[in-house]
């Protein structure tokens, strides 16, 4: 279902939801940057027999919004979103079709966001690109075809969906691939207006009432105005509808032929051929990309209803927009009248450059300039801001003030603004709690911060020995190795599949096959494997993997099994128990060989072999601190062999003189002396 307002005017500070038949919202949030002269807005559909309408407003303006919001309309499909999906199972799309998630489409990720799904009054089906012009100042041109019916009468009514891609790549020829697949509908622009349009090239023009967020990852596709490298490129488009799928021709050529919209218009087209994939009636106004990734025209047609389109490789045309329209796209594509002949695709990022605020401008712009790719959005970032200094609590109740990722990095935990207060007194006092864990159904003794930040649970101020802790399934996303998604499954089951765990997000919410991008200048973007390395140069550090704020921090971990994940320092210290590399490290960089050091004094320290045994411990592999005894049972068995022998005598005898720190010093004076040995003698034969 889907509503449109006939009176639609927002007062500033107010919102509307749409909620679906669950009271959930669904869609984007309508607020007075909707507003335009018509005074109408077509909204975006919602799954499911009931709309729910939500309005925000001050109590002084109720009055007043009553009276500036009215529906006129609403629309009710029986069938999923497309008109052309297909219901009890029948296959959707033909089967084809090429997932844009699939290792084929390598060297499209710039194009890929660039393409959208629209719908006119809330029925009919086409494609579209955004569009860059000459000036890259993101203005939201959308191009599309003329048969698919938008003019200056209905082009408020133009509803575009983004991002709408079947989470990981289905196999061509098998009825999953023809099928309905998992994309979500949820990012939305009502609204655009009609700027121009040719029957003769089928070109159509739009302008978005509003530019996709950048948050969302969208891009404005490159286009060229000449012939050369037609061939060896690609279609992006939607299919009836369906998930974003990407073709690729064998042959482009030049021709004419009758318009089948307007018989009596020759048509100047690229005939088309497929080597691999196919388009449908819903791809109508997708690109066709050169070889050299610029847009060179939009479909118009196919063959006749019926058609085998797996087997039908040609017949199909596209209208040469840019080589026989251009007077009528140019006062948009070139503003200045530069007699532009191509340009790029431009990629939005959030651009930290000196002394200056963040600003959105082209990938390639930012580093051209010297500034550092600091995410997708500007709303989270901050450029020039310092770090803020907190109190840094150890475990000892001592305190130090550092930043949040320093604190982590020497593993204490940041739970206090500052380490002392205006009387001078320190709070870093931690007393140990018993923690559940319900996954296992074990207890251990740890603070309530690290118990909260471990997915453990605090029974009060109880102990161990006061709780039973109850094993429950806990269920999550989980990720499969090709990039598939399966919601709502417990964890030994996702494990058994190969696959890890996502908990507090559900499969609409995840990309399986995306993670942090670490760039050269030390930021950090998300994006596939592909993307990173084609698109960002950058070095991937594994599928669900997060930058921080814009920023690289994520490295390798090593685990006290001898395991190595990617995460954050203080995920890494306090979450997983684990050492942190320096940022940007990988695990095949890295040579996982902590765990639990027993150092001169009986102190116990997670470190590296070489490090333990150059600092005079005895390392034990794979295990923490909690894990082992420092504390030897029998301290004169020098050895570690459970008697006292010769060869601990001999041991006591070989150190004998000033030894600080030393084992063999067991009454811990500074010396190996008499005293020992008599310790040694006192206690000879089996250890007790």
């Amino acid at each position: 279902m889907n509503l449109a307002f006939s009176k639609f005017q927002l007062c500033n500070g107010s919102k509307i939801e749409l909620l679906s038949s669950s009271k959930k919202p669904f869609g984007p949030v309508f607020t007075s940057s909707e507003n335009n002269e018509d005074f109408e807005l077509w909204t975006h559909v919602v799954p499911g027999d009931e709309i729910w309408i939500r309005m925000h407003c001050l109590t002084a303006q109720k009055d007043q919004i009553c009276k500036s919001i009215e529906v006129g309309q609403v629309n009710v499909g029986h069938q999923p979103f497309s008109m052309f999906h297909g219901s009890g199972g029948t296959p959707t799309t033909e089967d084809c079709h090429i997932d844009v998630r699939c290792e084929i489409s390598e060297g499209w990720e710039r194009e890929i966001p660039s393409v959208a799904k629209y719908t006119i009054e809330g029925t009919s089906l086409c494609s579209g690109a955004m569009i860059n012009n000459e000036l890259h100042d993101l203005d939201p041109l959308f191009i599309s075809a003329e048969h698919c019916g938008v003019d200056t009468i209905n082009d408020r009514s133009v509803v575009t969906y983004w991002n709408f891609e079947n989470s990981y790549c289905r196999p061509q020829g098998t009825e999953e691939n023809a099928s309905e697949g998992d994309g979500a509908e949820v990012l939305a622009i009502p609204g655009s207006e009609f700027l121009v349009s040719d029957l003769e090239t089928d070109l159509l023009l739009l302008r978005l009432s509003e530019p996709p967020s950048t948050c969302w990852g969208v891009t404005w596709s490159g286009w060229t105005r000449s012939a050369s490298g037609a061939g060896g490129g690609s279609s992006i488009h939607h299919p009836r509808g369906a998930e974003k799928r990407i073709s690729f021709p064998s042959n482009v050529t030049q021709t004419t032929t009758p318009n089948p919209g307007a018989p009596e218009v020759d048509l100047k087209a690229w005939s088309v051929r497929w080597d691999n994939g196919t388009v449908e009636p819903g791809s109508s106004g997708s690109p066709l990309f050169n070889s050299q990734n610029r847009i060179i025209g939009t479909l118009c047609c196919g063959p006749a209803s019926g058609t085998d389109l797996c087997l039908e490789d040609s017949g199909y045309f596209y209208g040469r927009i840019f080589r026989q329209s251009w007077e009528s796209v140019s006062p948009y594509l070139d503003p200045l009248n530069t007699n532009i002949q191509n340009t790029n695709t431009l990629v939005p990022i959030a651009c930290c450059l000196d002394d200056q605020p963040c600003q959105i401008i082209d990938f390639d712009e930012c580093l051209t300039m010297g500034g550092s790719v600091a995410g997708l959005c500007c709303s989270s970032t901050f450029c020039d801001s310092e770090p803020s200094i907190t109190g840094c609590c150890f475990s000892d109740g001592s305190c130090e003030e550092f930043t949040q990722t320093e604190c982590s990095i020497f593993g204490g935990q940041s739970i206090i603004d500052l380490c002392s207060d205006q009387e001078g007194n320190t709070s870093c006092e931690i007393n140990s709690v018993g923690c559940c864990f319900p996954l296992t159904g074990n207890c251990q003794e740890l603070s309530k911060q690290d118990c909260l930040r471990s997915g453990g649970q605090v029974e009060g101020d109880l102990s161990c020995d006061a709780i039973e802790c109850d094993s429950q399934p806990f269920f999550a996303s989980c990720c499969l190795s090709n990039g598939q998604c399966v919601p709502s499954i417990p964890l030994d089951e996702c494990l058994n599949l190969g696959g890890e765990f996502v908990i507090g997000l559900g499969c609409v919410a995840i990309d399986c096959d995306e993670g942090a991008c670490c760039l050269s200048n030390g930021g950090c973007v998300k994006s596939s494997q592909a993307a990173c390395s084609l698109i960002y140069q950058g070095t991937y550090l594994g599928n669900l993997t997060n930058c921080i704020n814009g920023q690289c921090l994520l490295t390798a971990c090593c685990l006290p099994n001898g395991d190595c994940i990617i995460a954050e320092p203080l995920e890494c210290l306090s979450t997983f128990l684990g050492i942190p590399e320096d940022p940007g490290t990988l695990c095949q960089q890295t040579e996982c060989d902590e765990g639990a050091c027993c150092l001169p004094g009986d102190e116990c320290l997670f470190l590296g072999e070489d490090l333990c045994n150059s600092a005079g411990g005895k390392h034990y592999s794979n295990e923490i601190c909690s894990q082992v005894s420092c504390t030897p049972a029998c301290p004169e068995d020098l050895n570690g062999d459970g008697s006292i022998r010769y060869e601990d005598l001999v041991l006591i005898l070989s150190s004998w003189g000033p030894c600080v720190g030393c084992s063999e010093d067991l009454d811990q004076n500074g010396a190996i002396d008499y005293q020992d040995l008599v310790r040694v003698l006192s206690m000879w034969g089996p250890c007790p």
